[in-house]
């Protein structure tokens, strides 16, 4: 007769939340590593694409091109580390302590988070902007994918009604976003809006100076437009 085939007694864990946490560390860090090692190929083809559809950008706009980008970048690191300080986001997370994937994920929003800009006559960015990260090439994983998209969707307040919500609170509460994605979402959109210095109004994205820019505003526009339009 031949030899009997028996199961190997495997043993049952002993911990299953602790092997439930090790595959999820183990997720979280290829999920990492793999963002970490397509950076350099999202930001090629970031640029690429924003300077071959730059005159898709309003010319009457400030900088919108990768160079505002890296500029919120710099600033990313102290902005997240002193928002603890400010109250109103304390109402977004409870513990907001980021994980280095969080930090990589809010770093490609920021990245990315233009990118609808160069998709013509597009009436929310923030909204292509997420379409197109969503259908973005490369080796992320797609949930991390979709994640950095909303992100880019909810750092305007068009893309938050687009969602529903009046507000990035008023969406946790709709339980249309977790706490986590508000908070990272906040992070973006005060880097965003602090990139508001000399360096972003001294020329438009197709590299006009402003000056130019001023006076093709008021030979543009009537005086009451062009008046709205150089005030913000």
């Amino acid at each position: 007769m031949g030899t009997e085939f028996k199961i190997p007694n495997i043993p049952a864990s002993t911990n299953p939340k602790r092997d439930i946490a090790k595959i999820s560390k183990e997720r979280e860090k290829e999920g990492l590593e793999k963002l970490k090692n397509e950076e350099k190929k999202v930001r090629e083809m970031l640029k690429e694409k924003m300077e071959k559809n730059s005159n898709n950008i309003p010319w009457d706009h400030n900088d919108h091109s990768t160079t505002h980008n890296e500029r919120i970048l710099k600033k990313f690191p102290s902005l997240v580390n002193n928002l603890d300080n400010i109250s109103f986001s304390k109402e977004f997370l409870d513990g907001r302590e980021l994980s280095e994937l969080d930090k990589e994920i809010l770093k490609y929003s920021i990245i990315l988070h233009d990118i609808g800009r160069s998709v013509p006559n597009t009436k929310n960015h923030a909204l292509s902007s997420r379409k197109l990260i969503e259908k973005m090439e490369g080796d992320i994983n797609p949930k991390l994918k979709k994640n950095i998209a909303l992100l880019a969707q909810l750092h305007t307040p068009s893309g938050i009604k687009e969602l529903g919500g009046k507000s990035l609170a008023d969406l946790v509460d709709k339980k249309t976003i977790t706490k986590k994605q508000a908070y990272l979402a906040s992070i973006l959109t005060i880097g965003d809006a602090l990139d508001a210095g000399k360096a972003r109004v001294q020329k438009n994205t197709q590299g006009e100076f402003a000056r130019k820019v001023i006076n093709k505003i008021k030979k543009t526009y009537s005086r009451g437009i062009a008046k709205s339009k150089l005030e913000h």
